[in-house]
């Protein structure tokens, strides 16, 4: 059983004992995780108990600390033995250790860390206790069984981590399969690259990539976008690479034909993105054969380390899921629950409603662990034991996608409108009928109370857009094909249209399935687009801890501060339904160099032009516009003076493309020419780029960014240097590439999967705008500190002074327990 102590320990002990004591940089989760490990180092040393009195009047820490069972009945043991209190031995084995350990700070690297250190040795890398940490985080996840959270920050080494506790599992399960899952292609990459670097003396087992299915291009959407004479200059070395069949570049991590990355290292400027597989793919098309060669699971290796983004991870979890709930088994298993469910309800006694409820998580996981083996073969993915999910903060959002289907209704008009021109089926009237409701659509959300419309919802707007996509619906059946030449574009659109139908009656007919259905809007609200999906994915995720034997969800931001000064794992340990006798939270890593490079944080002072505007001041839409732009100028003021004092370059993390739009047009021309505006036409790398080349050339650039920015962004003089414009590294010393983060509005709304806006409407008494919010800020600041060394020249400045606001008094507290372990200015 585990025990909770209270105890003090002198200061100059802590000194001793916690790398930064007395600096923003050991929090008191910090000094927490330090005081356990010494308890535990000193009943692993056997150490003998001194008695030494702490002195009434010596500056004291005071600690709380939980022990696990384990180490919990050691000092049972001991304070029997001893006959002082469990708190006192703990006390006292701390100052025995300090006295003993001339040098206590716990820098040496823990035992079980055999291959990292073999790793280090071979490549010649250095020792990184942080980076030894994470690797036994994770190898204790899969001992354990367990399904882990495991913070750890940027620049700790992750990614080597990762790759080779996946070797160790493997190594000490011979015969199995551990699955790592990113969010993205360039971290699938990263991933790969640092495999590739791996001394062959190490002996790894193989490492096989999945990809999905927009990460293939199609060879005839190619070669039709070769027809426009703008990409004449890219023509020939297109050609020469679809005569190749496809083929990989020789230096590529990922030796598959057909692929997107291929052809942007070929082509940079062609658009590839409307080149790739659609969701309705020709069948003969050699990219969509590439992709199918995937998963000819027979031909791979039984033991090997598996990588997918995690929405692979998620269409192969809800393939399993579907064939597992067909099983008899399962039906039956699902049966009895839903009678034990009943039973509950309806008991009054409380022990037999404990029995009861005992008796119902047996049989739930009696039946996950039956659909595990039923569908063991019936996913994308071969079958894996072990599963690392990179980036976890993501992960509950790219599963809700994987369940989820999208249509954006200005790309079927232009599917409409293309069939009908080219004659596949699609009158005139039927395309006028489309754009008509779609223009319906764009003046309900005129008076909508907000920027998404549930269908759901038993309002008037609600049911004018239900009536609205009903008649789309409607004008979207086709007729006779009256061309029946070999077209294939054509032939793609139409199949566009029919896909959009599905979605379309999904839509319609979600209130009487289980179907959650929203209209969204952009931020000036001109095209809807409609998202249908399931409102929870609890199931698959159980479905998903159930099929393997340990997993570990890996990030910078997993957990929330609390008001003690603690953390809390609750949130993402709900978000991704980790069964609670699985659940285990390892205490953050976070390095003090961490903070060591921060000068100063600045929060934002009383001042209403600081304060963007939102629906919620009731503004009719042209004072919106005009408080809006009158904030922005605010903005652009702070963000210029700013820039005037920043020792490199600076990153302004915005919430909308609408407002960088507007600051574009705002910014002084000096300002202007040393920056970079994010559009949604621009990928994250395209600007990342652009914002390295205005640093390299001297100016003192200003990137305005957002979407991807506030979580999957990596920029400085380290890797991203050498990627993405293929210069060498910059020291951590000289590296004053980003030096500033920006945050002029704290990030609500960003969250735009459909289980997130399902939790809002079905559990209004839990704040999930502010967790996510909260998440998501603690993520953008992330962005400043990527590596050791840096200059103590970071600076963070909040600029949203919303939270001076009475009503935001609650969101001023979690906001400020953020930024409280960086200090302030």
């Amino acid at each position: 059983m585990a025990v909770v102590v209270t105890f003090r320990v002198p200061k100059n002990v802590c000194e001793k004992l916690v790398p930064g004591f007395g600096t923003p940089a050991a929090d008191a989760l910090a000094v927490k995780h330090v005081m356990r490990s010494t308890v535990a180092k000193a009943l692993e040393e056997k150490l003998d108990l001194l008695h030494i009195e702490v002195p009434s009047k010596a500056a004291i820490e005071r600690v709380n600390l939980s022990l696990n069972s384990e180490l919990a009945e050691q000092v049972r043991v001991l304070s029997k033995s001893s006959g002082v209190p469990e708190s006192v031995v703990c006390q006292r084995l701390i100052l025995s250790y300090a006295a003993v350990h001339e040098s206590a700070h716990l820098e040496s690297v823990p035992g079980g860390c055999e291959l990292l250190e073999e790793a280090w040795a071979a490549a010649g890398l250095s020792t990184r206790v942080e980076q030894a940490q994470v690797f036994l985080n994770l190898r204790g996840a899969f001992e354990g069984g367990q399904i882990a959270l495991v913070e750890a920050a940027t620049g700790v080494g992750k990614t080597l981590a990762m790759l080779l506790a996946a070797e160790q599992c493997l190594r000490d399960h011979p015969g199995g399969r551990v699955a790592i899952a990113v969010p993205t292609i360039a971290l699938m990459r990263q991933f790969a690259e640092a495999y590739g670097r791996l001394p062959g003396s190490l002996s790894m087992h193989p490492l096989h990539a999945v990809f999905g299915r927009r990460e293939f291009v199609s060879r005839d959407a190619v070669r039709e976008l070769l027809k426009n004479p703008k990409y004449f200059d890219a023509m020939q070395a297109v050609e020469r690479w679809i005569e190749l069949d496809g083929e990989p570049l020789p230096d590529s991590p990922f030796q598959k034909r057909w692929l997107v990355s291929t052809l942007k290292q070929i082509a940079p400027a062609l658009p590839v993105a409307v080149c790739c597989l659609s969701d309705t793919p020709d069948e003969d098309d050699p990219g969509f054969q590439s992709y199918l060669e995937q998963f000819e699971h027979e031909i791979r290796p039984e033991s090997e380390i598996l990588l997918c983004t995690h929405a692979m991870l998620g269409y192969s979890t809800k393939q399993r899921h579907w064939v597992a709930s067909r099983s008899d088994e399962v039906r039956a298993l699902r049966t009895r629950e839903i009678d034990l469910m009943l039973a509950i309800r309806a008991e009054e006694n409380g022990k037999e409603k404990a029995r009861l409820l005992q008796a119902l998580r047996e049989i739930e996981a009696e039946r996950i662990r039956c659909g595990a083996e039923a569908s063991e073969h019936a996913g994308k993915l071969p079958p894996f034991a072990y599963l690392l999910v990179d980036e976890a903060h993501q992960f509950e959002a790219a599963m809700a996608s994987a369940n989820a289907s999208y249509l954006s209704l200005r790309d079927l008009l232009r599917a409409a409108e293309y069939c009908h021109k080219e004659g596949y089926g699609i009158s005139a009237a039927k395309v006028a009928a489309i754009r008509a409701g779609i223009e319906r659509l764009r003046a309900i959300s005129l008076f909508a109370k907000g920027e998404t419309i549930a269908l759901s919802e038993r309002t008037s707007a609600a049911e004018q857009v239900r009536a609205s996509l009903a008649e789309i619906l409607d004008a979207c059946s086709v007729g006779r094909v009256r061309n029946r030449d070999e077209n294939r574009s054509a032939h793609a659109k139409l199949r566009e249209v029919e896909y959009a139908k599905i979605i379309l009656r999904a839509a319609v007919n979600s209130q009487s399935s289980r179907q959650h259905a929203l209209v969204k809007f952009s931020p000036v609200r001109t095209y809807p687009q409609l998202y249908v999906g399931a409102g929870r994915v609890d199931g698959l995720m159980g479905s998903l801890w159930g099929s393997v034997s340990g997993a570990a969800c890996v990030s910078a931001t997993l957990l929330l501060p609390k008001a003690d000064g603690g953390y809390s794992s609750y949130h993402h340990k709900r978000l991704l339904s980790i069964p609670d006798g699985r659940f285990h939270a390892f205490a953050p890593i976070s390095p003090s160099w961490l903070r060591e490079a921060i000068q100063s944080v600045h929060l934002p002072v009383a001042e209403p032009r600081l304060c963007p505007p939102s629906r919620g001041d009731k503004l009719t839409s042209a004072a919106l516009q005009e408080a809006e732009r009158t904030w922005l100028e605010a903005v652009c003021e702070e963000v210029t003076r700013i820039q005037a004092s920043a020792a490199g370059g600076v990153l302004v993390l915005m919430t909308s493309y609408h407002s960088i739009q507007v600051l574009s047009a705002l910014m002084p021309f000096q300002l202007r020419a040393s920056a970079v505006f994010g559009t949604a036409d621009a990928t994250l790398a395209e600007q990342a780029s652009a914002f390295l080349r205005l640093r390299m050339a001297g100016r003192k650039a200003v990137w305005f960014a957002t979407g991807g920015a506030w979580t999957g962004l990596d920029i400085g003089g380290h890797e991203p240097l050498h990627t993405l414009l293929g210069q060498p590294a910059l020291s951590a010393e000289e590296d004053n590439v980003l030096t500033d983060v920006v945050i002029p509005r704290l990030p609500f709304g960003l969250n735009k999967s459909v289980t997130h806006e399902y939790r809002i409407r079905n559990e209004p008494a839990v704040p999930w705008e502010v967790l996510d919010m909260i998440l998501r800020l603690k993520q953008g600041m992330g962005r400043l500190i990527r590596r050791a060394g840096l200059p103590n020249n970071r600076r963070i400045h909040l600029l949203d002074s919303r939270i001076h606001r009475p009503h935001f008094k609650m969101i001023d507290e979690r906001v400020r327990s953020i930024f409280a372990p960086y200090g302030r200015g």
